[in-house]
């Protein structure tokens, strides 16, 4: 039969096990539920379309004679 001592020993191991599964848990519930909130409010901000109409470009033609590049 087993002393008391190794029983108490015994118990406090299986304590600190069942203390750092739970912590464990917690910390990976926290950070799924941080990523997945990330996630979310970063994929809204791309599917959300936002264009901005460009103005046309014209050619300077004027600003093209200037340079003198054409004889």
């Amino acid at each position: 039969m087993k002393s008391f001592k190794e029983l108490k020993e015994k118990l406090n191991n299986q304590m600190m096990f069942f203390i750092m599964a739970i912590a464990m848990v917690v910390i990976t519930i926290i950070t799924s539920v941080y990523l997945l909130i990330f996630l979310v409010s970063n994929l809204s901000q791309i599917f959300t379309v936002s264009v901005k109409p460009t103005s046309s470009q014209q050619f300077d033609i004027q600003g093209f004679e200037k340079l003198h590049l054409v004889q």
